[in-house]
């Protein structure tokens, strides 16, 4: 989020911004608006339906308050609603609107049934200052989502030649997509993610001459590290009882070959002439 205005505001200024900001939910039978503090009768309605018990407003648009093209915006939130759509979760779509004239509607999504830690690494991995979180019969929280941010590889170099970029896309493209690969994969998930962000942190900030292709190469890594992360966050305890099932089944075959291999050496022992005749 932020205000378009001339001078940047202070921290003050635009978390009082985020306060006042109306949260409009695009309801089919009409518009659900959500305030900081306020009770949602009607979200929580929603949560009865589905069954759900915790609600968030989030969006991908403009991270860390910097305003975005119209055109990078809409990359992000249509990679943003594929990543939700995928983890299935219910969701219906939102914009939020600040009190300022001045201050851009921004795409979001109400997403039912993720936990406040989701939610928070939901809102850091698009790199939002803040969210909005709620729980069944409680009121709307502002969440500060800077408290314990994960890096965004911030010093990595940025003076690739866009031939090296894109030879580094082919190269890490197959792992992000790799994410049912159990254990092995899982126990490289870190360092795939880190990876994937440091490369869309570069084409983001690339000045070279070929802005179109580093503008295409984005896009692609964005869709790409979304989906990554959403599987992660989604899928990882099923990676982690996989891991747990590989590693309970090679255990068990061990003792098999132990078993097995006392067993013909105490054969082997039977067999074997008595020396001592």
């Amino acid at each position: 989020m932020k205000p378009n205005q001339d001078s940047k505001p202070t921290a003050e200024q635009l978390w009082e911004a985020y306060r006042s900001t109306t949260f409009r939910v695009d309801h089919p039978e009409g518009p659900i608006d959500i305030h900081i503090g306020g009770h949602q009768s009607r979200v929580d309605a929603l949560l009865r339906e589905t069954g759900d018990v915790s609600w968030a407003f989030v969006t991908a648009h403009n991270p860390k308050s910097g305003l975005l093209s119209a055109e990078k915006n809409a990359v992000r939130h249509n990679a943003f609603c594929d990543g939700i759509q995928r983890s299935g979760l219910p969701f219906f779509p939102g914009r939020g609107i600040g009190t300022d004239p001045g201050w851009q509607a921004e795409e979001s999504l109400l997403i039912l049934g993720i936990e406040r830690e989701e939610a928070i690494d939901l809102g850091q991995m698009w790199g939002q200052n803040a969210i909005v979180f709620g729980e069944f019969g409680q009121p709307a929280e502002l969440i500060d989502c800077r408290e314990k941010p994960k890096p965004v590889v911030p010093d990595c170099p940025l003076d690739f030649d866009m031939r090296e970029l894109q030879a580094r896309v082919r190269r890490i493209t197959p792992w992000l997509k790799r994410t049912s690969w159990a254990p092995l994969t899982y126990m490289m998930m870190p360092s795939v993610e880190k990876s994937g962000k440091e490369l869309l942190y570069q084409l983001e900030n690339y000045n070279g001459p070929e802005q179109d292709a580093a503008k295409a190469l984005h896009a692609t890594m964005t869709e790409l590290v979304a989906n990554f992360h959403r599987d992660v966050s989604v899928g990882g305890e099923e990676h982690r009882r996989q891991d747990r099932e590989c590693h309970a089944a090679l255990d068990e075959y061990n003792r098999y070959r132990e078993e097995r291999d006392a067993t013909d050496a105490d054969s082997l022992g039977r067999n074997l002439p008595d020396q001592t005749e």
